[in-house]
């Protein structure tokens, strides 16, 4: 995972040339996630297809050749490791300085608060044949990721087990977060929201989410959802991790 992790940097600073690295990472994590969900997705596909084709305009044809390679080499990374490896990249680079000193919480810390209640979860799963995640502040997916690892470490079969709500008010969250939860396989609605108002201001949905019918399963089963017990993690900068 260590190389393609270099090598998605390697990228990123052969792009930056022109550009800057704060740029290049930002307009690649846009079109990458607009790419995965136009895809699956109708709502609002013609908008989000012209951000894409005003963003490739910055750049010359032998740039851009290079987007897909970065996406590759993270897919490569993913397969290798399920990590927060955009998370990763973001920190190594050193891009908190631009993005509001923002920080995320790292993979082995996350899991550890996964781990901690895995008795819960097991419970939960096996009443009800699925756990539905609420992650209010999700940055780049990091706490989500690290339960699927959880998940899968135990046995379950995270894809169809687990559903997340996630929110962020910052885009560039949702955007990191939505492209490692659908190249993960994980079911996920993740909302660009500001969780203390309840705005919402879009909602992307992961290919999994869609295809396994995540919007019905989720109203027929709504009431028995307000039942479930509630399982809270804490984290002084990733919000809070609830577990229904």
């Amino acid at each position: 995972m260590k190389e393609h992790l270099k090598n998605i940097i390697k990228k990123i600073e052969w792009l930056s040339g022109r550009h800057g690295a704060w740029t290049v990472f930002s307009d690649f994590i846009a079109m990458a996630a607009i790419s995965i969900r136009n895809s699956v997705n109708t709502v609002d596909w013609e908008e989000k297809e012209k951000q894409y084709q005003d963003l490739t305009k910055k750049y010359k044809k032998e740039e851009l050749d290079k987007f897909p390679e970065i996406l590759g080499e993270l897919i490569m990374a993913l397969e290798k490791e399920p990590s927060d490896v955009l998370g990763q990249v973001f920190m190594e680079m050193d891009l908190g300085n631009k993005w509001k000193g923002q920080f995320f919480t790292p993979m082995a810390i996350a899991e550890l608060m996964a781990e901690v209640s895995i008795d819960h979860i097991k419970e939960t799963i096996e009443k009800d044949g699925y756990i539905t995640v609420n992650e209010p502040a999700a940055g780049a997916g990091a706490m989500v990721i690290a339960l699927a690892n959880v998940l899968k470490k135990h046995g379950y079969n995270y894809q169809k087990q687990m559903v997340a709500i996630t929110q962020d008010i910052d885009i560039k969250s949702v955007y990191m977060s939505y492209i490692q939860l659908s190249l993960l396989g994980i079911p996920a609605k993740v909302m660009h929201a500001n969780t203390l108002t309840l705005e919402v201001y879009e909602i992307w949905d992961t290919p999994f989410y869609v295809l396994g019918m995540w919007n019905y399963r989720l109203m027929k089963d709504r009431e028995k959802q307000s039942n479930k017990q509630v399982i809270k993690f804490n984290t002084e900068e990733n919000g809070q991790l609830t577990l229904f």
